[in-house]
């Protein structure tokens, strides 16, 4: 394994070092001085959305991860070997293994104290080394425990998620566009041989990255078990193939009716290209922007006006592989729908400007610039070199937080108002949530000054 790069976080006092191996497999490593936790994640391109990209039924990537987190292996050849390994005694700590899928990617970790290492990375060495013969022996127990889990979802007209996903894509089908478990026949149609495919396709160096958080120095043998599992894939990495799916940008209204709600939910969505090359004023600003409008809507919206109890901004990186989805939403009562399309409105017009030229803007600027060169301790998360990693397996830079702190204290607040004015220059999607069929909403919302601005 050849280091590559390393830096350490001077607030945190993390080091983070990152790793490559011959056959182009990274491994980014998180040293946390303060912990005695060891967490090894194996992130791989494998989610949902490349199921459509093999032609394959929907919920094969979450059928596969079934498969091979918690069925027996070459390794622990029963359940009760599994549940064996993983227990704790006298002399060794319990270890805790599970996987996850997303629309982008299948997750696969074990965590526990740094005594239990070793079994840590046996496991998740198990788990990658899956016989391809065990699939058919154990199919269908999987499936009628993924069918029960579905029986368990919502509908599809009613699941949030899989409408908001519709919407982004203008109802255009592609890998983003279905439920990550699929509906009952596409989980009954799954076939060996969908697994199989799904398994030996994904699962190879280009699409893999591996993280781990540790609170020592790795040892020697740690090096050795982690090169056990990398040597899986001898292979020489291809190209890597991602779905190209961008998100349609016109301007769009769509409204989500749910019944269990008595106020309505407005949100303005713009869609942001993301960019490999981290770009650290702009990262500082967009949460000096973030902050300002928390504060500006807060002051104004719900103390001034008394329309919503809070704004917040959002920021979505999960329903495309090149683009984010970043949001002001609020929320509000019925009768005053149309005050707060008004007010939002007269709010971008002139309230950001005016506010930010006065005394109390220039104070709120000098503390939120404070705040973010300044911050808190930021409590432990064992999926720290987890979320830090996924820039990596994106091609991105990982986000150093000295690096950030010296561009942050080159910001003016005009530099402020500039990337406000540019941040709603975009073509905006607008999403409503309520209890009604939204038609009425729809046509306030189309009728306003908001909406015709853009």
């Amino acid at each position: 394994m050849k280091k590559i790069h390393q830096f350490t976080d001077s607030l945190t006092k993390i080091q983070h070092t990152t790793y490559q191996f011959n056959n182009g497999i990274k491994l980014m490593h998180a040293l946390h001085p303060s912990s005695t936790d060891y967490v090894l994640t194996v992130i791989i391109r494998a989610g949902s959305t490349f199921e459509t990209t093999l032609n394959l039924p929907h919920g094969t990537a979450h059928f596969l991860e079934h498969m091979i987190a918690g069925n027996p292996n070459k390794l622990l050849k029963t359940k009760f070997e599994i549940d064996e390994f993983e227990s704790g005694n006298k002399d060794e700590p319990a270890i805790f293994a599970n996987a996850s899928t997303s629309q982008k990617y299948m997750y696969l970790y074990a965590y526990g104290n740094q005594d239990g290492s070793s079994r840590i990375n046996l496991r998740i060495k198990s788990m990658l080394d899956y016989p391809i013969e065990n699939i058919t022996k154990y199919i269908e127990k999987e499936r009628q425990i993924i069918l029960a889990e579905q029986s368990h979802t919502n509908k599809n007209k009613h699941d949030r998620h899989y409408q908001f996903s519709k919407f982004l894509y203008d109802n255009k089908n592609n890998g983003f566009t279905h439920t990550i478990l699929g509906e009952k026949k596409d989980i009954e149609t799954i076939q060996p041989q969908h697994l199989q495919t799904f398994f030996q396709t994904q699962f190879v160096p280009e699409n893999i990255l591996i993280t781990l958080q540790t609170g020592q120095e790795l040892l020697p043998s740690h090096k050795e078990e982690i090169e056990n599992i990398v040597n899986i894939y001898n292979q020489t990495p291809k190209e890597i193939q991602t779905p190209h799916t961008p998100i349609t940008t016109d301007k769009r209204i769509n409204h989500f009716q749910d019944e269990q709600i008595e106020g309505i939910y407005l949100a303005i969505l713009m869609t942001i290209k993301r960019k490999d090359k981290l770009d650290y004023k702009a990262q500082g600003l967009e949460y000096l922007f973030r902050s300002l409008m928390r504060k500006i809507s807060h002051d104004t919206l719900r103390e001034e006006l008394g329309l919503i109890y809070s704004a917040h901004m959002s920021s979505k990186f999960g329903s495309s592989f090149s683009q984010r989805v970043v949001g002001y939403e609020v929320s509000t009562q019925p009768k005053n729908f149309e005050k707060v399309l008004s007010a939002v409105n007269n709010l971008l017009e002139k309230d950001l400007k005016k506010f930010l030229d006065s005394k109390e803007g220039k104070i709120w600027f000098q503390s939120r610039v404070s705040t973010y060169i300044f911050p808190r301790t930021i409590p432990y998360k064992s999926s720290y070199a987890e979320q830090k990693g996924v820039a990596l397996i994106e091609n991105r830079d990982i986000f150093e937080f000295n690096k950030a702190r010296k561009e942050a204290l080159k910001i003016t607040l005009d530099d402020v108002y500039n990337f406000s004015k540019e941040f709603f220059s975009n073509t905006p999607l607008f999403w409503i949530e309520s209890d009604t069929d939204g038609k009425k909403l729809i046509e306030k919302l189309k009728e306003s000054k908001l909406y015709k601005r853009f």
